[in-house]
Formats: structure tokens, C-alpha cells, sequence
């Protein structure tokens, strides 16, 4: 009875049901479409998050502590890949002599460093001159005493002899604010700036340097530096909240001896808040698409009531039961809701390969699995809201009630309330509270950058698009109903001495029509506003990318390695390069100061 019934409804109604489907399809293909591409863009901002930090990890021996006990539990600590020991040792200034000229800078720190330290943490250091082994000298540390590598730097260490070192090398500290941090502070505690003076040396020369009786208030610490696997969960939240434990198992372990400073998760902090803001521009972006498609496929199925209320009634006639009646129904809806999901998928999928080269939107197939599960369950369910509800509410009325509540134009009861009305005025009272308090998405409170979401901010937006179309259906409707002669001299070039009649019929029908006007209103208005989004998103990414990286797309060769003559050309041939530019970045010094060239 089920197959026969489907091929009929093939048969007798495909535009119908093609219609429906096509409205799941959108749903389906919008919810999929958006999901994956949040799904990869999580994915994306967790790899980039990790992949910006050189050291994962800053655990710092406590006072008392046993240096060798706290690394060799770091070690064993689950995740960890490898870890060094560095030692930090404050001076009270560093003086060198150049052409005649002494200068002396004031307090500093001298660092002690593994052998293979550099390699481990490659991020960490970046050699600007000379050698990268033996005593460094930080950049702004050469460019205050003039020193170049050969000079000889004097090192004042407090209740020692001063010490002299010669410069093998001068070198840049790219994360110096995370290398120099306060391990265990709260953020608005940290040091203003690094350190300006700082001498690099080796771990055994800094340990005669600094033998250990030398220890005392304010003396040498030591911190072990941690290099983590990165293989974490690709959604940043959780991924931060598996790097957090990680690191408050492993101070448990040490029972106080030793405090985890967390580069790894405070960059995983940050990069969940930009998936916090990608989640809320999902939801109000996806979602008001995927609602406005349903609101589509339900006026499409609506328009078959009145037929389907007939055959309910001569399935009845003919013995049919309302139990068999739902389930024939039901089964409609489900080969709708499917069908609409696998179009509505295979339509996400050729505009994820299209845009992105992926089908997914650059999100792995396991990654937009519940995304598409998503999809398909919210398919099926706009396929029951818009047959199966419909034909159990047809089941409780006869066939000539059915007929009675086609003829009826009475306008609906939120007319008479002025629904539509209450709602603007609401949503420009939301829009004139929010935007009154100097509101923005991204704050810098004293220079740490972080997101707030205001939701209140989008409520004022909603209520407008909810008010927007309820005051023009009544606008409509009143059309419809009380111009009826103007709609009647209107339509008499086309319609002739038919005109009266058709203005009649459009006044019957006016609720049906007004439905449809605020569907192409809303549809039309979804549309525009997304494209300026887009359009104005994709320029401010442009605008972001060139303040940033100083052009669209920077490519940059590791430190050391040969750049070929001919990079720039094999650039330019690339798909999409407009132009491409070599650019050398080098250190030298203009008078007494290290600049960059």
C-alpha cells in the first residue's frame, strides 16, 4: 500500500513535491555547507594557534625544589615531547668598550642555555649576526653598547667578581614577552616589557658563571621548557581545556615544586574566542537562511491542502483508519526529507569544491559528519512540519469544515493587537540601548586583546526582521483587501474587462498572496544583507592581511636556507598572483642603533 501510494503521489503531484523538496534541499545544503566550513575553520584556528608558540610549556622550579626531580617528571609527564633545562640569572648591568667609547647599560639577565636548545625550540631565537653558538647578545643589548660579535662584554653579577664573555653573535628573541614571563601571575601582572639587556650562554659557562652557592633571594631560577604534541582536538575549546588539565596534572605531580606557565593554552584561549565569534556569525547568518527556506516549504506544501484534505476524506470513505492516514503521511515526509537531504548535501558539497577546493569547506569528512547528521535531521524535520502536521490537523476537521476554512479571510488575531508594530518599536529601543555604550566586538584592555559577544546587540535585529514581515503582510493585506479598485485599475492592461474579477479573486486570496510577498521581501532582504556581509568581510580580511603580513600572502624562507634567484618569477606564475616581490630582511647598524633594513 506504501509503494503504491508514493507512485501515485510521483505521478499525480511531482511539482508539488518536487517544490518540498527543493526547499529541504536549501535548508539541508545551507546548515551542511556552513557547519563544515565552521567545522574547518576551528580546525584551521587551533593549528595556527599551536603552530605560533616555540615553547609549549614554562615550568618553573620553586624555591627548595630539586631541579632534576621536577625535569625528569616533566619528562614523564604524558604529551610531552622533549624538554630542556634554561636557568635565568639577574645581573646589574652589562658595560663594553668600542672605539675608545665605554657604555654600560643598567640591570639585565643572563640566560643558560642547552647545546641543542635552539633547534628544539627553533621560534625561540633567530640569529641576526655572527655565530649562533657561544655568547649572544640580544639586539637591543648590542645596539645600547655599540657591541658587534668579537667585542668583549663585561657582566656585573651581584656578590661576584664582574664577568667578561666575548660576543660570538648577536640575535633577536621573537617571544621575549612569554620567555621572559612571570610563571603563575595573572595576566594584568605581568611585566610591562622584556627585559631589555640579555646575554645568552651556554649552559656550562653560565654554571661556572653562576655556581650554585651564588643562590640566594633573587638569585638563579631554573625552568624547564617544554615541547608538546600537538596532535589535540580540533575544536579550540576543547583543546584548550585538554592542554589546561594537562598542565594542572602535571603541577599536582610535583606537589609544589614546580608552576606551569601555559603558552600552549593561553594562545588556545585566544583562538576560542575567535571561534566563539565564528559560532555567533553561524548562527545568525545560517540560521535565518535555514528559517526562511522552511518558511518557503511550508507555503509550497500549503498550496496542496485543499487536495489533500480530499483524498483524507475518500481514503476514509473507503475504510482507511487516521492511524493509517498519519502513517501515510509520514512516510510522504520521510521520502521528502530525504530525498531534500541528499540533494540539499550533494549541493553543499559541489559549492564546498567549487569555493574551497574541498567539499567540505576544508574540513576533514570526520570533522563534518555531525555537521551533516545536523543537516539531514533538520531536513527531515522541515519535511514533518510542513506534511505530516499539516495532515494531522486536516484530520480533525470534515471535508466541509475543510471547505469553510478555505474561504475564510479573516486577517489573523495579531493584526488586531498590532504585533508587527510593538516589535519595531522594540527593536529600534534595543538598537538605541546597544548601540549607545561605545560597544565593539574586539577590546584591547592595556594592550591584551581579547572578545566580548554582546548578545543583546543582535537582538535589536532580529525583532526588526520578525516586525519587518508582519508589517508587510498587514500592509498586504489591507492592499489586497481594502484597494481593491486601484488593484483592479492596475491590473486592467493586463487582465482587461477580466479586471474586476481578478482584483476580486486577489482579494479572496490575500493571505496566501500576502505570505508569499513577505517570503520574496525576506528572501530578497537575506540575500542583500549577506552579500554586503561578504563583500565587506572579504575587504577588511584584505585590508587585515596587508597590515599584517605586508601584502596578501607573504611566502618566507626558513633562516639559512638559499633563496633561489628565480623565486619571485615561479611566484608570479602561480594561479591568482597578481604580482609578486622578492624582499630581504636584514640587520646593520645606523650609527650607534641596530636597525632593521
Amino acid at each position: 500500500m506504501i509503494a503504491i501510494w508514493l507512485a501515485g503521489l510521483v505521478r499525480r503531484r511531482p511539482g508539488t513535491l518536487a517544490g518540498v523538496a527543493v526547499g529541504v534541499a536549501v535548508a539541508v545544503a545551507l546548515l551542511a555547507a556552513l557547519g563544515s566550513f565552521l567545522a574547518g575553520s576551528k580546525a584551521t584556528m587551533t593549528s595556527r594557534a599551536v603552530h605560533g608558540i616555540a615553547v609549549d610549556w614554562q615550568v618553573e622550579v620553586q624555591r627548595g625544589a630539586d631541579p632534576a626531580a621536577v625535569l625528569s617528571a616533566t619528562r614523564s609527564a604524558p604529551g610531552v615531547r622533549t624538554a630542556l633545562p634554561v636557568t635565568f640569572a639577574p645581573v646589574s648591568s652589562f658595560g663594553a668598550t668600542v672605539d675608545g667609547a665605554t657604555q654600560t647599560t643598567g640591570a639585565g639577565v643572563v640566560l643558560g642555555l642547552p647545546d641543542n636548545y635552539a633547534t628544539t625550540f627553533p621560534g625561540e631565537l633567530r640569529t641576526l649576526s655572527g655565530s649562533g653558538g657561544g655568547a649572544l647578545l640580544a639586539q637591543q643589548t648590542a645596539s645600547n653598547l655599540h657591541a658587534v660579535p668579537g667585542s668583549s662584554v663585561t657582566v656585573s653579577r651581584p656578590g661576584l667578581p664582574p664577568l667578561t664573555e666575548r660576543v660570538a653573535g648577536v640575535t633577536d628573541l621573537p617571544q621575549a614577552n612569554s620567555l621572559f614571563q612571570k610563571v603563575g601571575a595573572a595576566p594584568q601582572s605581568q611585566p610591562i616589557a622584556p627585559p631589555d639587556n640579555v646575554l645568552l650562554l651556554p649552559a656550562d659557562e653560565f654554571a661556572r658563571a653562576f655556581p650554585p652557592s651564588s643562590d640566594g633571594a633573587g638569585g638563579v631560577t631554573t625552568q624547564i621548557h617544554v615541547a608538546r604534541s600537538h596532535a589535540l582536538t580540533p575544536d579550540p575549546a576543547a583543546a584548550f581545556t585538554q592542554v589546561t588539565a594537562a598542565a594542572h596534572n602535571l603541577e599536582a605531580q610535583l606537589t609544589g615544586g614546580g608552576l606551569v606557565g601555559d603558552n600552549l593554552g593561553a594562545a588556545l584561549d585566544a583562538a576560542r574566542g575567535d571561534a566563539l565569534y565564528a559560532q555567533v556569525l553561524f548562527l545568525f547568518l545560517g540560521t535565518p537562511g535555514a528559517a526562511l527556506a522552511a518558511l518557503l516549504t511550508a507555503t509550497v506544501a500549503g498550496t496542496g491542502q485543499v487536495r489533500r484534505r480530499r483524498e483524507q476524506a475518500l481514503l476514509r470513505a473507503r475504510g482507511a483508519t487516521p492511524r493509517a492516514l498519519l502513517a501515510l503521511a509520514a512516510v510522504e515526509a520521510v521520502a521528502i526529507g530525504l530525498t531534500g537531504a541528499v540533494a540539499g548535501l550533494a549541493g553543499a558539497a559541489l559549492l564546498g569544491k567549487a569555493a574551497f577546493g574541498s567539499a567540505w569547506f576544508g574540513a576533514s569528512p570526520g570533522r563534518a559528519a555531525p555537521w551533516l547528521a545536523v543537516a539531514v535531521l533538520a531536513g527531515l524535520g522541515v519535511a514533518a512540519a510542513t506534511v505530516l502536521l499539516p495532515a494531522r490537523r486536516s484530520l480533525r476537521a470534515t471535508v466541509a469544515a475543510g471547505r469553510a476554512t478555505v474561504g475564510r479571510t479573516r486577517s489573523p488575531m495579531w493584526t488586531r493587537y498590532g504585533l508587527d508594530l510593538i516589535l519595531l518599536a522594540a527593536a529600534a529601543l534595543v538598537v538605541k540601548a546597544t548601540s549607545g555604550v561605545n560597544y565593539a566586538l574586539v577590546l584591547a584592555p592595556e594592550g591584551v586583546t581579547s572578545i566580548s559577544v554582546n548578545y543583546w546587540a543582535f537582538l535589536g535585529p532580529a525583532l526588526f526582521w520578525i516586525g519587518s514581515g508582519l508589517l508587510i503582510w498587514r500592509i498586504t493585506n489591507l492592499a489586497l483587501n481594502r484597494g481593491r479598485p486601484l488593484v483592479a485599475r492596475l491590473l486592467r492592461p493586463l487582465a482587461g474587462p477580466l479586471a474586476g474579477t481578478a482584483a476580486s479573486t486577489l482579494r479572496r486570496q490575500r493571505p496566501l498572496i500576502a505570505r508569499a510577498v513577505v517570503l520574496t521581501a525576506l528572501a530578497v532582504a537575506f540575500a542583500t544583507s549577506t552579500a554586503v556581509f561578504n563583500a565587506t568581510y572579504r575587504t577588511q580580511a584584505e585590508v587585515d592581511a596587508r597590515l599584517t603580513n605586508g601584502a596578501d600572502v607573504t611566502v618566507t624562507e626558513p633562516p639559512g636556507a638559499p633563496v633561489p634567484p628565480s623565486a619571485a618569477a615561479q611566484l608570479q606564475v602561480v594561479p591568482g598572483v597578481a604580482r609578486a616581490e622578492p624582499l630581504q630582511h636584514r640587520f646593520a647598524y645606523v650609527g650607534a642603533d641596530l636597525q632593521d633594513l
